[in-house]
């Protein structure tokens, strides 16, 4: 949340940032002097600016329908680690955009993903195990040879190196899953629809309609025992005539498990 205000402070202080002055005084004249300290200036606002955002990037924001009014932290959950934070950054950005839930939806569309964006989906999600796993291997072997500092010798140098490697690795993983985050929003940007069809709802017009149904279903799908009638009350459906069912069609356009 500081980083995010910082890099709006630092943002407002630019553009309210006084033009450069002659020795303070406004002649319309500029020494190259105060025209390059001003640039110079405004540069290192801009990069500050940058880099506060490039370190909120790794963070979730909250920016699902309602949660004002529901009293959430507009600037999202926090997570106890780095990996964590983008893992759950990569459900925020993907689902809550269109109003879905990410761990609920994923589940009815992952038979509809078209082959190719599920396989990369999947290596990506290997990517990150991969990564993690060998960190954590890499920290335990740390710990392990941690008595060889005492020896003072070439053998000294087995710790050190392995905590470097496991911090490599850490950041990998935090790395591949904010790729990650990139390619579950492109499953969702493809299929912000699916869900609603799936239901025989007639698709809104409006963004605003869909965000809320898309919502309303999410919701619904969350519960164990909730009703369809109860929770998304008497709306109109539209049965159109198909020669196959969903699981046929899913078949037909490539299953995602092949």
């Amino acid at each position: 949340m500081f980083v995010l205000e910082h890099a709006e402070a630092v943002l407002r202080a630019e553009e309210e940032a006084p033009p450069p002055t002659n020795n303070g005084r406004h002649t319309g004249l500029v020494s190259l002097r105060e025209l390059a300290a001003h640039d110079q200036a405004k540069a290192r606002r801009r990069r500050a600016a940058d880099r506060a955002y490039r370190i909120r990037s790794g963070y979730p924001t909250e920016i699902r329908l309602g949660a004002k009014e529901a009293g959430l932290d507009p600037y999202g959950e926090l997570m106890p680690t780095a990996l964590g934070n983008m893992l759950l950054r990569a459900e925020r950005v993907s689902g809550d955009r269109y109003g879905l839930d990410m761990m609920h939806v994923y589940p009815r569309i992952y038979p509809f993903i078209a082959p190719r964006l599920e396989r990369v989906v999947s290596q990506q999600l290997s990517l990150i195990a991969a990564t993690a796993s060998l960190s954590v291997s890499l920290t335990a072997t740390t710990l392990a040879t941690l008595p060889l500092v005492v020896r003072l010798d070439a053998w000294s140098l087995i710790p050190f190196a392995a905590a470097v490697l496991s911090v490599l690795a850490y950041r990998g993983a935090v790395a591949a899953a904010g790729y990650h985050a990139t390619l579950l929003s492109a499953v969702f940007d493809v299929h912000r629809f699916d869900l609603i069809k799936a239901f025989h709802y007639p698709v809104p017009s409006k963004a605003k309609e869909l965000t809320i149904l898309n919502q309303t279903i999410s919701e619904f799908l969350a519960q164990d025992y909730a009703r369809l009638d109860e929770e998304l009350g008497n709306r109109d459906m539209k049965h159109e005539v198909e020669s196959e069912d969903v699981l046929q069609r899913a078949d037909r356009d490539g299953p995602a498990q092949a």
